[in-house]
């Protein structure tokens, strides 16, 4: 994108709806690709987590709330680079001031559905409540160390910031088995 976007300015354009369209719909494609498998990956670790001695079949989960987040920050960040480039800015300076935001939000995303599906498998499983394993993280000053799954809210699951270090377990924080 940015390359294309460079070789547009360059020539004197300076409509970039079309790039912005086809990169924005490429994006998330990988994006929403990135968040079924974080899905895929968080569901079969509660299977693991669960120890389960016959074979078990969960429904499908939905990822809506994860792909509709991540629709709207990847709207809203070209949204910004549309704006900026159109207001004569260098695409090159562009993107490297707001490539971040893109980083952040898929260091935030990912584990966010993994955990998501993780939650929402053990609902499926029968566990009534799982647990937040802050470590040494500040984020149990403001969310709770313990989930019920009968509603489980997307919000209140870890990651609850980019880099969030937080995780879900079966067992409560310091528990062994």
């Amino acid at each position: 994108m940015r390359t294309d976007l460079v070789k547009h300015q360059n020539k004197g354009f300076d409509d970039f709806d079309e790039i912005i369209k086809i990169s924005k719909d490429a994006l998330l494609k990988e994006i929403n690709a990135l968040i079924e498998n974080a899905s895929h990956t968080g569901s079969t670790r509660c299977i693991n987590d669960h120890k389960l001695k016959e074979r078990y079949s969960i429904k499908a989960l939905t990822m809506s709330e994860a792909k509709k987040h991540a629709r709207e920050k990847v709207s809203t960040l070209l949204n910004d680079i549309q704006s900026l480039i159109k207001k004569g800015e260098d695409v090159q300076a562009v993107f490297s001031s707001l490539e971040y935001r893109l980083r952040f939000l898929m260091e935030y995303i990912i584990p966010k559905t993994y955990w998501y599906s993780y939650a929402q498998t053990a609902r499926q499983l029968g566990t009534k409540k799982i647990y937040v394993q802050f470590g040494d993280s500040e984020d149990r000053e403001e969310h709770e160390a313990t989930i019920d799954t009968a509603r489980v809210d997307f919000n209140e699951i870890p990651a609850y910031h980019s880099y969030c270090s937080c995780r879900l377990s079966l067992k409560k924080e310091g528990v062994t088995a």
